[in-house]
């Protein structure tokens, strides 16, 4: 057993678990120098690190231009409600910068994982922290788990959206 494995402190415990990327960003990194991309993400960073904060939620890490942020479970509507507001406010960054194809998709989902703190960093893994990271969604999503959490007030800013029914061979995976 290695000395960061023995101080690793871990629990199994309910969260709101959201995963952050802007569409476009390798596009956009691309045309841009590589001190103009650190100065546009640095500012995008600040957003989301202020509106995490403020709403007392885990900004878990970045990666890129990914953000893996989660709430605790008496958290979930406050936290539902600020990753809306960072959506529109980075979102809002972008257009005032001229980047126009660069919009902030999330995604969350809510449920138990490991939640796992080791030299002061904390980081969570587990099958619904994967169900967040793999939802598909054109902007903004959230799964059954998470909308049941919700207070009704909540409850009214979203609607069900169901994905259209196609048919494929019966060999072929699932999607």
């Amino acid at each position: 057993m290695t000395r960061q494995q023995e101080n690793t402190r871990f629990e199994e415990k309910e969260f709101l678990i959201s995963f952050s990327d802007l569409t476009g960003y390798n596009k956009l990194a691309q045309a841009l120098e590589d001190k103009e991309t650190f100065r546009l993400l640095s500012g995008y960073y600040r957003i989301v690190s202020s509106e995490v904060e403020k709403a007392g939620g885990i900004l878990v890490k970045f990666i890129g231009d990914a953000a893996m942020i989660a709430f605790t479970a008496e958290k979930t509507d406050e936290g539902i409600k600020t990753l809306l507001v960072l959506k529109q406010k980075a979102d809002s960054y972008f257009e005032k910068k001229d980047i126009k194809h660069c919009r902030l998709m999330v995604k969350a989902h809510y449920g138990a994982m490991i939640s796992a703190i080791s030299d002061n960093r904390m980081d969570f893994f587990g099958k619904n922290v994967n169900a967040a990271a793999t939802l598909k969604t054109n902007g903004f999503a959230i799964t059954p788990q998470v909308f049941r959490k919700l207070s009704p007030a909540t409850r009214k800013l979203f609607k069900k959206h169901t994905p259209q029914v196609t048919y494929i061979p019966v060999y072929e995976r699932h999607i």
